[in-house]
């Protein structure tokens, strides 16, 4: 079943507060890794809080829905 991007809010609405880790793709084959929180949800984007130096980074539905950002739970 294809996803649609209600269904990826919905899926990323139900982690939060939860630890995570994303995998971010950079493009030309580089990958970073971040481990942290969902700590808030928003019509357009959510933030995540990296956990070893507490900063918050931001990414948009839109990137999960192409698999640009791949989200693993880890709780």
């Amino acid at each position: 079943m294809p996803k649609t991007l209600s269904s990826v809010k919905e899926e990323v609405a139900s982690y939060k507060g939860k630890r995570v880790r994303c995998r971010v793709s950079k493009g030309r084959n580089r990958v970073e890794t971040i481990e942290g929180t969902i700590i808030e949800i928003y019509p357009k984007l959510f933030t995540l809080c990296a956990l070893p130096e507490n900063s918050l980074i931001s990414f948009n539905y839109a990137e999960v829905l192409t698999h640009e950002v791949i989200i693993e739970v880890l709780d």
